[in-house]
């Protein structure tokens, strides 16, 4: 089984869905998913610690100008700052006015690093699998005895990692206007949504510390000595109202009376008995859609949001590598780090294979060649042609090559000692003793 050691295939393979799942107690979504909060101490070891953050990361993204100005904020009392506080008169990320900032106490919060960071981005890819949802990542850079943001609660689920240093945390269980897993539409007003009374818990998150944090739970955190730096997993769950408003997208587009005018009337002359009538007939067209035509509109509605991720995209424009000749040619194929797409199998066992341009129904074999690359594993062409014979099996690496789902590198095979098997080159090393067998 061939791995790839270094880049995409070894970062999806550490930090992979079956990662994520570990790092969760076995009875969390049953007790604790949009409940309550939940502390996992030492959840994530040294190592893969040190490939999400490090200072020296930090410092290498900004001193690279990785980051926009846009996705860089001071945070002071509770407040972040204007965007263009972290810029400089030309639009790019001002360095030395950060680092002043920082030394007068002020937390500096650095927005979708994913985008910048193929580890986080590949931690962000696992969590989406796991949670079936859009995910992100910021990172907060907390100095000694400094507070982010004051009581507040998220409008979406959230997954906090304690990279470095340490953080005291404080949960509220009651405040004004509470309202019930809100969402985007829901906004957090400090006016209106204050703690009420005194009682709260409140624990020290450490290195390697995961806390979960469901929407609409109020809390705030502090950094009492040294320094501290985490990264916030924000989940953007779908709601049975992102399914309607789907939904109401799609007959938007496609049904002529979504579109007509409400009431043949002034709003002030209107029956009151037509409208629910209207409203009634309507609804039930909701109920008539075809549930998998919803599905796919959120599935390309989730991509946009976070932007769809191909690879190849200049390359294969340009040099019209999507429908290469594959046709006696040695190859190996890897998955594209966070590539958009979604693998799944409906009631009747038939599997599908969603990407952000292309939907179609695939084989049993397709979809654990499919499996195999989203654990990890670099195929070589000999592996495909084995499985799926070598016309079905270059034919469906070209499919996914045209979708940007995959990396293609040709390879070639050096003769050497242990390769030749009675004066013929051993394609296979692997199989070298069973031929040696039936040579002799």
């Amino acid at each position: 089984m061939q791995k790839q050691i270094d880049g995409d295939c070894n970062i999806r393979e550490q930090f992979s869905a079956d990662y994520v799942r570990s790092l969760l107690p076995q009875d969390f979504f049953e007790s604790s998913f949009q409940t309550e909060f939940r502390k996992i101490e030492q959840a994530v070891c040294q190592a893969p610690l040190q490939q999400l953050l490090t200072l020296e990361k930090l410092d290498q993204m900004l001193a690279a100008q990785s980051l926009v100005g846009q996705q860089v904020g001071a945070v002071v009392n509770g407040t972040v700052g204007p965007r263009h506080a972290a810029r400089t008169k030309a639009g790019i990320l001002d360095c030395i006015g950060l680092r002043k900032q920082m030394v007068s106490g002020t937390s500096i919060r650095l927005d979708a690093i994913e985008t910048y960071d193929p580890v986080i981005r590949q931690m962000c890819a696992a969590l989406e699998t796991v949670f079936g949802c859009r995910s992100s990542a910021n990172v907060y850079v907390t100095p000694p005895d400094n507070k982010a943001f004051k009581p507040h609660f998220d409008l979406h689920d959230v997954l906090v990692l304690q990279c470095i240093g340490t953080k005291s945390w404080s949960f509220y269980p009651q405040y004004e206007d509470s309202i019930e897993l809100p969402n985007f539409r829901n906004e957090f007003i400090p006016e209106k949504h204050k703690p009420i009374g005194t009682e709260k818990s409140e624990f020290t998150m450490s290195e390697g510390d995961l806390l979960y944090i469901p929407r609409g739970a109020m809390h705030d955190a502090r950094c009492e000595s040294d320094f501290s730096c985490h990264v916030t997993f924000a989940l953007h769950t779908s709601t049975w109202m992102d399914y309607f408003e789907a939904a109401l997208s799609i007959l938007n587009d496609d049904d002529v009376d979504f579109r007509r005018r409400a009431g043949p009337q002034p709003l002030s002359e209107m029956r009151a008995h037509e409208t629910p009538n209207v409203i009634a007939e309507l609804a039930s067209r909701i109920g008539a859609l075809d549930p998998a035509i919803v599905e796919r509109q959120m599935f390309d509605s989730i991509v946009s949001g976070r932007g769809t991720v191909c690879g190849g995209m200049v390359s294969s424009a340009l040099k019209k590598q999507v429908n290469p000749e594959l046709s006696g040619i040695d190859y190996s194929v890897s998955l594209v780090a966070n590539a958009t797409m979604r693998l799944f199998q409906e009631e009747e066992k038939k599997w599908h294979l969603w990407s952000a341009e292309h939907s179609t129904q695939i084989s049993d074999t397709e979809a654990k060649l499919l499996k195999r690359l989203q654990a990890g594993e670099a195929l070589s062409s000999l592996s495909i042609r084995q499985s799926h014979g070598e016309t079905t099996g270059d034919t469906f690496v070209k499919t996914l090559m045209m979708l940007g789902l995959i990396n293609l590198a040709k390879t070639e095979h050096v003769p050497s000692a242990n390769n030749v098997v009675r004066g013929k080159v051993n394609m296979s090393p692997d199989r070298s003793q069973e031929q040696e067998r039936q040579t002799a």
